[in-house]
C-alpha cells in the first residue's frame, strides 16, 4: 500500500537519509478511550482523486509559510493502522481497509501509521502544488469562523481577515433582523470581533443603530462603540447623552469611559444633565488611578445640581479610598499627595485632603 506524508521542504534531505521518525501521538479509539503512540506518522493513501490524497496541504500550511513536499512510502497491505476523521474516534484495521474507507469518506480523513518509516521504505520525495485542499473545515457549509483568542491567537496572520468577516456577518444579520430580539442577538455577536479588532474596524457601520426607535437597540449600539478610539466615537456618544431613556444615557457614559477613561469623559459631559454625571461618579469605583478619580470628583464638587453634589460627597471612591491611598504610600509620598490634593480649588476636596493629611501622620 502506497501512502503519502506531507512534510516541510526544509526536512527533505533529512527524510531521504533517515526516513520519517514520527512523533508521539494520542489517538482516540472510542469516545472515552485514547491510546498513546510513542512514534506515529500521519499520512493519506494515494488514491485516484488528487484532492482526496492532498486535501490536508492548505490546512497544514496555515501556521507557517514554508512549502510542503510529498513523501511517498510503502507499508504492507495487511499492516495495522489507525484511520478516521480528525477529532473523531479512529478504527484499527489494515492499510488496505483504510484506503477503501478514505475513498468512501474523504472529507477530513487521515491515516495514522503507529511507527517510524525507515528510509528504505520511502519511495520518493516530490514537490506538489500548494493550493490544494481545504482550510479550517472540509465542508464549506461548516466554515469555522470563531475569532476568540484560543482559536485565533494574537499575531495570527489570518486574524484581521477573520475578524472583519465576523464583523460583516454580524452587521448583515442585524440589518436583516425583523425584531428587536434578533437585532440585539446580532449586535451581541459583534462584541468578540470588536474586542479583537477594535479601532481597525469601521465604527460608522454601527452609528445607524443609534437612531433605532428601540431604546434597547440604541443602548446595545452605544455599548459597542466603547470598543473604538475615544476621538472617533465621542461625537456619536455625546449625542446620546440627550436620549429620553435613562439606560441609553448611562450606556453612553459607560462607553465613553471604556473608550477614553474617566478624566476625558468628565470634560465631555461637564454640561450634561445631572443623571449622566452621577452615573460617571458611580463608575469611578472601578477607576484604577486614585488621583484620576479624585480629580474627577473635584470637577463636579460645585455642580449646580444638588443631587450631583450629594453623589460626589458620598462617592465610594471618596474619603475612605483616598485615605487608603495615602496610608499605603511611603512617608515622603504621603506629604506630596496631601499637598497636591490641598491645592485643588473645591472645598470638599480640600477637606478630604486635610482629612488624609491628619491620617498620614499616624
Amino acid at each position: 500500500m502506497r501512502l503519502v506524508h506531507l512534510a516541510r521542504a526544509s526536512a527533505e534531505r533529512a527524510i531521504e537519509k533517515g526516513g520519517l521518525k514520527g512523533t508521539k501521538t494520542t489517538v482516540a479509539t472510542a469516545p472515552e478511550t485514547n491510546i498513546v503512540l510513542a512514534r506515529a506518522v500521519y499520512a493519506m493513501p494515494v488514491v485516484a482523486d488528487f484532492w482526496t490524497t492532498f486535501q490536508w496541504l492548505r490546512e497544514l500550511r496555515r501556521s507557517h509559510d514554508e512549502r510542503l513536499v510529498a513523501v511517498y512510502f510503502r507499508v504492507p497491505d495487511n499492516e495495522a493502522v489507525y484511520f478516521g476523521r480528525y477529532n473523531e474516534p479512529h478504527m484499527a484495521r489494515s492499510a488496505a481497509a483504510a484506503a477503501a474507507w478514505v475513498r468512501d469518506n474523504p472529507a477530513g480523513a487521515q491515516v495514522v501509521v503507529p511507527r517510524s518509516i525507515a528510509s528504505k521504505d520511502v519511495v520518493a520525495v516530490r514537490r506538489v502544488k500548494q493550493l490544494v485542499g481545504w482550510v479550517e473545515v472540509p465542508e464549506p457549509s461548516k466554515k469555522f469562523d470563531c475569532v476568540c483568542s484560543a482559536c485565533l491567537p494574537h499575531g495570527d496572520r489570518h486574524l484581521m481577515r477573520r475578524v472583519r468577516g465576523a464583523f460583516a456577518t454580524g452587521l448583515a444579520a442585524a440589518r436583516r433582523a425583523s425584531s428587536d430580539v434578533e437585532v440585539l442577538a446580532a449586535l451581541g455577536a459583534l462584541e468578540l470581533p470588536l474586542e479583537r479588532g477594535r479601532d481597525r474596524l469601521d465604527h460608522t457601520k454601527l452609528v445607524g443603530f443609534l437612531r433605532s426607535p428601540s431604546p434597547r437597540v440604541r443602548r446595545a449600539a452605544a455599548w459597542l462603540l466603547g470598543y473604538f478610539r475615544f476621538t472617533t466615537v465621542q461625537g456619536a456618544l455625546r449625542s446620546l447623552l440627550d436620549d429620553p431613556h435613562l439606560d441609553v444615557r448611562q450606556s453612553a457614559v459607560e462607553a465613553l469611559v471604556r473608550a477614553g477613561g474617566a478624566a476625558r469623559t468628565s470634560k465631555l459631559i461637564a454640561t450634561s444633565d445631572g443623571e449622566a454625571i452621577s452615573h460617571l461618579v458611580e463608575l469611578l469605583k472601578y477607576e484604577s488611578d486614585d488621583l484620576v478619580a479624585l480629580e474627577t470628583l473635584e470637577r463636579f464638587a460645585d455642580h449646580p445640581d444638588s443631587d450631583v453634589q450629594a453623589d460626589v460627597f458620598l462617592a465610594p471612591c471618596g474619603v475612605e479610598r483616598f485615605v487608603a491611598l495615602v496610608l499605603a504610600a511611603p512617608t515622603a509620598a504621603r506629604d506630596d499627595l496631601w499637598e497636591a490634593a490641598s491645592a485643588l480649588p473645591k472645598a470638599r476636596v480640600r477637606c478630604l485632603a486635610a482629612h488624609c493629611g491628619r491620617h498620614s501622620r499616624i
